[in-house]
């Protein structure tokens, strides 16, 4: 049998042949206090994240009630005063449990994902990095390939020509070729 209260509150067990109430090691006991309707006011499903948290921080309080009620009385309490302090759970204290639960989730959710990004960030830049350094590296290499130079080389080969004609021929229109030649200091 599941106990849906927790370990804090151990279940009767019927005694065989429908006896008095045992224990799991077979002695007789009072029949407890051992279940409340909190567990269902507060989950809706078996995959109700939520309430599952806000029944984990109920069993939480109540284990809390009950050791500050031994520590001040010197005594466990009795099922009387454990049903006396379920009872103080309304709606209003549950609705109070199911808000701190979503708080809770969303605070763990929140921490979980700053330490994924803070883990994912350095891939991220790096991976970005890459691709930019990638991306570098192929400008370079259409600027800096054989036919860029070849084309660049040829460019410059004619544009010096060009110029060189039109230093002999526009500067000196009408002068003869030795003038020319002497001037550049190609004669001997």
């Amino acid at each position: 049998m599941q106990n849906p209260t927790g370990p804090d509150e151990e279940p009767a067990i019927q005694g065989a042949g429908g006896g008095k109430p045992q224990s799991a090691d077979g002695a007789e006991v009072q029949r407890r206090y051992i279940h409340s309707d909190i567990y269902e006011r507060l989950v809706r499903a078996e995959d109700d994240l939520t309430g599952l948290v806000a029944y984990g921080i109920y069993q939480a309080a109540k284990r809390r009630w009950i050791v500050d009620f031994e520590t001040r009385k010197k005594c466990s309490p009795s099922e009387d005063e454990i049903r006396d302090y379920v009872h103080t759970y309304d709606q209003t204290a549950l609705d109070r449990l199911s808000k701190q639960a979503i708080e809770l989730i969303f605070r763990v959710t929140n921490e979980q994902l700053k330490v994924r990004i803070e883990q994912m960030t350095p891939d991220l830049v790096n991976e970005r990095l890459r691709l930019a350094i990638d991306d570098l590296r192929e400008m370079v290499k259409e600027r800096t390939g054989f036919r860029h130079h070849i084309f660049a080389h040829v460019a410059g080969f004619f544009a010096l020509l060009g110029l060189f004609v039109l230093v002999l021929v526009g500067a000196n229109v009408g002068e003869p070729l030795e003038w020319v030649i002497h001037r550049l200091g190609l004669a001997k």
